[in-house]
């Protein structure tokens, strides 16, 4: 495959080649032979940040976990609270209530499950789910083995 690529005039390091390898990281996330899922050290860098003090830090905070929103069901409902705490004027107070820590650690604790999005097998009973409230709208497809 490097010789055809190599006759195409097709550039590469073999310093930077992986090859036979079980798992490749790739933007933030691992890709494996039959899955995707984060990669740990992301969701460690995510699952230690400290409560934020500013408005700044929230977005901040709430930035990374959207990255990660499609392996984290039911992500709006928590991140909602926390949301509102970044308004679109600055003209707003910031204003950490015990509803926000709450909010702010299950988001994190959202982050321990074993998170990952397989192939889609067609060969198997296929499924499409979805919901819609005020505040959003999802869909979810998937497959029973």
């Amino acid at each position: 495959m490097l010789q055809s690529l190599s006759n195409k005039d097709f550039g590469h390091n073999m310093a930077k080649c992986q090859l036979a390898v079980t798992n490749v990281p790739f933007l933030g996330h691992l890709i494996l032979s039959a899955a995707i899922k984060p990669n740990p050290k992301s969701l460690d860098v995510i699952r230690n940040v400290p409560i934020p003090q500013s408005i700044t830090k929230i977005r901040s905070f709430l930035e990374s976990v959207s990255y990660l929103r499609k392996f984290l069901p039911h992500l709006r409902d928590y991140a909602e609270l926390l949301q509102h705490l970044t308004p679109t004027s600055e003209q707003t107070k910031f204003e950490w209530s015990d509803e926000c820590t709450t909010a702010f650690n299950k988001l994190k604790l959202l982050l321990t499950n074993d998170l990952q999005l397989t192939i889609l097998d067609p060969d198997c009973l296929t499924i499409l789910a979805t919901d819609a409230s005020n505040i959003g709208l999802s869909a979810c497809l998937s497959h029973i083995a």
